[in-house]
């Protein structure tokens, strides 16, 4: 498949020694390799982040890398994205993963 050109990222908080880390080296990656990289900080308000989502998705971001700010608030970030149908991936923390798979499975019945 095609490398994604264009990636959006919602950290947590932005005012944390890790994701401070991670950001950097994602920006770095990214520069490295001609994909340009969309980092917004949630600032641990979860309304927040799944409006970064929505924002991502509405820009046509080819993919969107989520550090969630409350792992029981994926299933609604995992519901968007799957909606949308974008590759995602989740980073640095534990998916509530039988109640996003729920949500996925109810979101491809509509």
């Amino acid at each position: 498949g095609a490398q994604a050109q264009m990636i959006g990222v919602t950290i947590a908080e932005f005012n944390d020694n890790f994701l401070t880390l991670l950001r950097n080296g994602m920006s770095e990656y990214a520069a490295e390799h001609g994909v340009e990289l969309i980092v917004e900080d949630a600032q641990r308000d979860i309304g927040k982040q799944l409006s970064q989502i929505q924002n991502f998705v509405a820009s046509g971001v080819d993919a969107i890398i989520v550090n969630p700010v409350d792992t029981d608030a994926t299933v609604a970030s995992a519901k968007a994205l799957w909606e949308a149908d974008r590759a995602a991936s989740i980073v640095r923390g534990r998916a509530n993963w039988p109640r996003v798979l729920t949500a996925q499975r109810g979101a491809a019945r509509r």
